[in-house]
């Protein structure tokens, strides 16, 4: 998080805190009688007010307080130069010793779960495990897009609705005959695992004066990146996460198709866009997501994908992309932002190069709780090994709110 989004997300706080007592004083100022400190009236107004205050607010509240605690964990930590909390600190520097000597005592052995077993291997700790999660969420375009939820099960499953309860008109005294509820099924979410394992010289661990702990972690994070990024879209659920685009495609909407596919819409040509209007395709990717999903969605394509698009202009000669106003923005396109990742295809015959929606509510990714990383200065001198392990998995939740653009002609 920036620092000018916590100082924005501080002074909200603070606007909401001088509300609340605004309407703390008022309430209790009407219940005072002149002249007659009742005691028990202004106390029973005060709690009144705030019950009241919290009721109305609570929602606003709880959304900030969250993106404040995001901004302690993320965005103001070691990345950004400011050395992070007194947890981070000292686990980074646990790792750090580990690093330098595989020393498990003191400071180490303080902020590191051990593992049972001769292997020497131990579990991060969950400083650093959410430290390389975020590193991840900034590197990795689906892990800020998709729902992101944590196990500690080998197996994640949720519940999924098919169909919807029934309902209907009665008079007042006609009887109430039973409706048809909604059908549940169980969509499961193994978790596989997955490994990096950077190599760094014993001298460089012993003679460089940065922290070791956060080179690291960095290094970890995006190996974990490169190798879950390509799965959440291609992979093919062996030993994997199952990537979007693996599932089966189909042209019939929502409602007709069978579970467990995408629908997609064609470009309007067989090896790309139709050379007259080419953005009419896109125009008609987004009105094929629902409108409670389009609330939330997202173009998610590859680099040379999105300078193609970038070209398309509407009718009256305007382009309809939306270059970003500010640095870190996202470009908009058709009033959506857009989100870039390499993962996905370019252009071709019968290719899926783009896809537009909800990802939050069409795509999961499970992480398994535990990062396990094993100090390894043998096989392979003078290098020192740190295999790291962590168990992964994802897949379509909802298939109604993702749809796909397919390159052909109908």
């Amino acid at each position: 998080m920036h620092h000018a989004s916590t100082i924005a997300l501080a002074s909200a706080l603070t606007g909401i805190n001088r509300r609340m007592r605004g309407v703390v004083y008022a309430r209790a100022e009407r219940h005072r009688e002149p002249g007659s400190p009742d005691v028990n009236t202004t106390i029973s107004a005060l709690t009144t007010a705030f019950a009241d205050f919290k009721k109305r607010h609570e929602d606003e509240l709880d959304d900030i307080n969250a993106r404040l605690a995001a901004g302690k964990i993320g965005g103001m930590g070691p990345s950004s130069g400011e050395g992070g909390g007194p947890d981070l600190r000292r686990a980074r520097s646990a790792l750090g010793d580990f690093a330098r000597s595989g020393s498990m005592a003191g400071s180490a052995r303080a902020a590191m779960s051990t593992d049972s077993g001769p292997d020497g291997g131990f579990v991060v700790a969950p400083e650093l495990e959410r430290q390389i999660t975020r590193h991840q969420r900034d590197l990795s375009a689906m892990r800020r897009l998709a729902r992101v939820v944590s196990s500690s099960s080998s197996d994640y499953s949720i519940p999924v609705a098919s169909g919807g309860v029934e309902c209907g008109w009665v008079a007042e005294r006609q009887a109430r005959p039973e409706t048809e509820g909604a059908q549940l099924s169980l969509k499961n979410y193994p978790a596989h695992e997955v490994y990096a394992n950077p190599a760094v010289t014993q001298t460089l661990l012993d003679d460089a004066p940065e922290d070791i702990g956060a080179f690291l972690s960095d290094e970890i994070a995006q190996a974990f990146d490169a190798t879950e990024g390509s799965a959440f879209i291609n992979g093919d659920g062996i030993n994997k996460p199952r990537g979007f685009l693996t599932y089966a495609v189909t042209g019939e909407p929502d409602g007709e198709r069978g579970a467990g596919k995408l629908q997609y819409v064609v470009s309007g040509a067989a090896g790309g866009f139709a050379a007259s209007d080419p953005g009419d395709a896109l125009i008609d990717l987004v009105y094929t997501l629902r409108a409670p999903y389009r609330a939330g969605a997202v173009w998610l394509m590859n680099s040379k994908t999105a300078g193609t698009i970038r070209k398309f202009k509407d009718a009256d000669g305007n382009y309809i992309w939306s270059v970003a106003d500010r640095p870190g923005d996202l470009p908009m396109l058709l009033g959506y932002p857009v989100e870039i990742d390499e993962d996905m295809p370019d252009v071709s015959v019968g290719s899926t190069p783009v896809a537009f929606g909800n990802f939050r509510r069409g795509y999961v990714i499970v992480d398994r709780t535990g990062v396990r990383l094993l100090r390894d200065a043998l096989t392979n001198k003078p290098y020192v090994h740190f295999y790291t392990t962590k168990r992964v998995g994802g897949g379509v939740w909802q298939d109604n709110a993702i749809k796909l653009l397919k390159i052909s002609a109908s």
